[in-house]
Parts: C-alpha cells; structure tokens; sequence
C-alpha cells in the first residue's frame, strides 16, 4: 500500500513539473523591448504595465528573463544554474519547439502591456506582436536572426534594420522612414510617408507597393528586390542583379542600372 502511495505521489509531481506554468512578474518603467532565443511576444499598449510568462513548466520558468536595464525590457532565456546573465547562447528550432542552451521550450510566451514604444528588436527567431496602434515621436524597428515584428505605428521618423531573414510586416505612417536590409530578410509595409530611403542588398526584398511615399530615394543591390510607390519624385539605383519595380506615376524620375540591375514602372 505504501509502494502505491510512493508511486502515485511521484506520478503527481511530475505531471504537476511537466504542465505548463505561468507566472506574472513586475518590471520596472521601460520604452523600449527586446526579445531573443525563440520567445513569442503579444504586447498592447496600455496605461497597466504588466508582464505574464508562460512556458511548459517551473524549471523552464524560472529560465526565462524579464530584465529592464537602461530603460530596454530585455526578454530572453539564461543559463541554467547561473545568476548571471549569459552572453553565449546556443539556439535553435525544429518543429516549432525552441532548444536553448540543451533545453527544449515546447511552450514560451510572454504576454505584455505597457507604454507606446520607442525601439522594438527581435533577435534569433524571437516574435513580436504589437496589438494596437503604437504611437511615438521617434521609432526604431529590428529584426535579425529569423526575428519578427508585426503592428501598427504612428510616429514623425521611423528607422527599420532587417538583416539574416528577420521578417518586418507593419503599417506606418510617418513624416520619413529610413530601411536598411540585407541577408535574406523581408520588409513589408502599408501606410503613408513624405519620404521613404531604402538601402537594400543580398536578396533581401522590400514590398513597399501599399506604402505611398511622395518621394523615394532607393538603392538596391546584389539580388536585392524593392517594390515601392512614389507620387511625386523617385530616386533608384539598381546593381548586380537587383530589381527595383516603382508605382505612383511620379513626375519627376531618376534612375541609374548597372551589372544587370533593373528599374521599371509599372
């Protein structure tokens, strides 16, 4: 009878340390997110800040981290037994579950409300939803590593880096919005702009066909593909097999096509 007991009291325990746990934490103020290693991120603007972390159980919890430091909320996974933040980290995923540092992450999720932000990164595979309208004077968006970022902004001048296949899908409207892309990475956005300037290369590709910009100044390279709409003036400037396609008739055009780049209106 005892054995039973034993037995049934260790089965108890461990299918209580392999369900899935959450966990709301406090943080303090923050304008900026930073999210890495696979975590998944729903954040809406809010006057309540509040953080709630969900993974598949305490063990793995206590792993993931929710840091503000220099005013950036800094969401990432630790080493195991270590107090101090780790600076390596060996990542990857295979059928949508995360193994970090020989750890596997079935579930890691990270629910968020707080300010209207000022910089958004998301690194090594890590999502980032923005749920409502995200509205800022200055913004700065990254993406890299298989990052994503998705959401609504409005704000004066916006900067966006994507490089090594981060994926950017956004609508912004802004006075200027400045793109800097590379490595595979993919830039698509909707809105309004005064002024668009993209700078794109390695077979990255920028779909920028729903963002009306008055003027354009592009210049694409390497394999790099733009589509943009320009009302008003366009500058592009196409090399070694990339491919700039502009809409929005503009009236005033400049173009420049060198070692089979191509410019077309379409």
């Amino acid at each position: 009878m005892l054995k039973v007991i034993v037995t049934l009291t260790t089965l108890l325990l461990s299918s209580i340390l392999l369900a899935q746990v959450s966990e709301n934490r406090e943080v303090a103020s923050f304008s900026k997110l930073q999210a890495s290693q696979g975590i998944e991120v729903f954040y809406t603007i809010s006057n309540i800040r509040s953080v709630k972390v969900e993974t598949d159980n305490l063990e793995k919890l206590i792993l993931v981290k929710t840091e503000v430091e220099n005013n950036v909320l800094k969401l990432y996974i630790g080493s195991k037994g270590s107090k101090t933040k780790n600076t390596k980290t060996n990542f990857m995923r295979i059928n949508n579950i995360n193994t970090i540092n020989g750890i596997n992450f079935k579930m890691l999720k990270i629910t968020i409300s707080g300010p209207n932000l000022e910089s958004i990164k998301a690194l090594s595979a890590a999502t980032i939803k923005i749920a409502n309208l995200n509205k800022t004077s200055g913004l700065d968006l990254a993406v890299s590593s298989s990052g994503s970022i998705s959401g609504s902004f409005e704000c004066s001048n916006a900067v966006i880096e994507a490089s090594s296949s981060g994926y950017l899908a956004a609508t912004i409207n802004a006075s200027t919005i400045e793109i800097e892309s590379s490595s595979s990475s993919d830039v698509v956005l909707s809105g309004k702009a005064k002024k668009i300037t993209v700078n794109t290369s390695s077979s990255a590709a920028c779909r920028l066909k729903n963002l009306e910009a008055e003027a354009a100044i592009i210049k694409a390279s390497s394999s790099a593909n733009v589509i943009v709409t320009a009302t008003k003036y366009i500058n592009a400037s196409a090399s070694s097999s990339a491919a700039i396609r502009f809409y929005g008739n503009p009236s005033q055009i400049e173009k420049a096509e060198s070692s089979s780049g191509s410019i077309s209106n379409k």
